[in-house]
This record gives C-alpha cells, structure tokens and sequence, in this order.
C-alpha cells in the first residue's frame, strides 16, 4: 500500500485494500465492480489465498489473479495455485511484509 500511495507500484491506478477475504468477496458480486486483477497473499486472514481465487472463480470471475508468497519452495505449491484458480505466484522476500 505504501508503495502505491508512492507512486511506485501501479502509478495512475485505483487500489482497493481489503482487512480480510469477506469483504473483498462481498464487493466482487456487485456487478459494477470489475478490478483489471486482484492480488492476493497465500495466507490472510480467516482465509487463504487459494479460497480466495476458487471463490471467485466461482462468482465468475475471469480477471488474473496472482498471489504473493514468502513460501513457494515446493512444486506441489505451484500445481496446485492453478488447480483453485489462481494465474501466476510472485515470490516475495519476507522482508516485504
């Protein structure tokens, strides 16, 4: 989010950052609202990652969604993010949290 307010990470663009996997769900059934992609971490709150993206997928959803993770050392890891939806991961040093 700092990153953003910077201008660093998706200049000109609108962000919207969720406290938890509920209220992101809940704003993608409006049918107004259509992010250009969503990115979310393996591990949130209440929630994961892969629940997010199978959920979504599920509302219809058709936009990337991408996770971040600090975790990705196992291929089993990579085979399944596709298996529940999600498009890609990005590896992220746990010094990004």
């Amino acid at each position: 989010m700092q990153a953003h307010q910077e201008k660093k990470l998706f200049p000109g663009a609108q962000l919207r950052v969720y406290a938890n996997s509920h209220d992101l769900l809940e704003d993608m059934r409006a049918p107004q609202y259509a992010p250009n992609f969503v990115l979310t971490d393996l591990v949130v709150p209440t929630s994961s990652g892969y629940l997010i993206a199978y959920e979504l997928r599920n509302q219809g959803y058709t936009g990337p969604i991408i996770a971040l993770s600090g975790f990705i050392g196992r291929e089993k890891l990579g085979r399944e993010m596709f298996e529940y939806g999600l498009d890609g991961l990005i590896s992220v040093d746990m010094s990004f949290y």
